[in-house]
């Protein structure tokens, strides 16, 4: 039983730890792309304004 468990959480961890660095990527796509929009709609913002 002992020597399951021990098996066991290390592939949780490094699951875990895969995860982890795929949701930190996604969370830096996600601000590069608020970031975009902000841009965008700044540019939108301005072209309006000049008309």
């Amino acid at each position: 039983m002992g020597v399951v468990q021990k098996t066991l959480i290390p592939k949780h961890v490094v699951e875990f730890q895969k995860l982890d660095k795929k949701l930190s990527k996604l969370e830096r796509k996600v601000l590069f792309m608020s970031h975009e929009f902000k841009a965008l709609e700044d540019e939108i913002r301005r072209v309006s304004y000049d008309r």
